[in-house]
């Protein structure tokens, strides 16, 4: 975390229709690059741990697509078909680098876990915030020691499993899951 002496990087609002698109604010320092499976997002500079690099918005819907972040079982925000902003450049990792971060009463952000340098990749774990991926589960390739292996979404998950993601940055209605998860059954009666 920064010390209160140190400047604050300004965030670069993104130029794109408010009604479909995923990002508010992009932190500078962020850059797109083609890799063999798509496009991928990279820091091009240092940033400490804990340091907030995208701000997302967007309309919520119902509709799953792959584009989408989860904010419930069935609601996604930004949820269309095709990338429009770095936001949607951000792929899947087991070992993250980053987590989102669901504050009470704003926008969900993306944070980074650890210290990054140029050149690391900007990622952060599906399974995390994804109920459910429907039919866009996919093998990871991530290649961590960490790896889950077939990414499907959460419920899939079983409770080992799930207690792996608690430092991952959990989504608060998977939080609600895994309690729900952990309740003796006699006391649920």
């Amino acid at each position: 975390m920064r010390n209160s002496t140190e400047r604050s990087e300004p965030f670069r609002r993104i130029s794109a229709p408010s009604f479909d698109f995923m990002a508010k604010w992009i932190s500078p320092g962020l850059t797109v690059r083609r890799m063999p499976y798509g496009k991928a997002l990279f820091a091009t500079r240092e940033f400490p741990k804990g340091e907030r690099l995208i701000v997302f918005s967007g309309p919520i819907s119902t509709r799953f697509t792959p584009m989408a972040l989860s904010v419930g079982k069935t609601r996604f925000l930004g949820a269309y078909d095709t990338a429009r902003s770095k936001a949607d450049c951000v792929n899947h990792s087991c070992d993250p680098t980053c987590y989102v971060r669901y504050p009470r009463g704003r926008e969900p952000e993306l944070v980074t876990l650890r210290a990054l340098t140029p050149g690391d990749q900007i990622t952060f774990n599906y399974l995390a915030s994804d109920w459910d991926l429907h039919d866009h589960a996919f093998l990871c390739a991530c290649g961590s020691p960490k790896c889950f292996g077939r990414i499907r979404g959460f419920r899939y998950l079983g409770r080992r499993d799930r207690l792996r993601l608690i430092g991952s940055g959990l989504a608060p209605y998977l939080r609600r899951e895994l309690r729900r998860d952990q309740t003796p059954k006699s006391a649920s009666r």
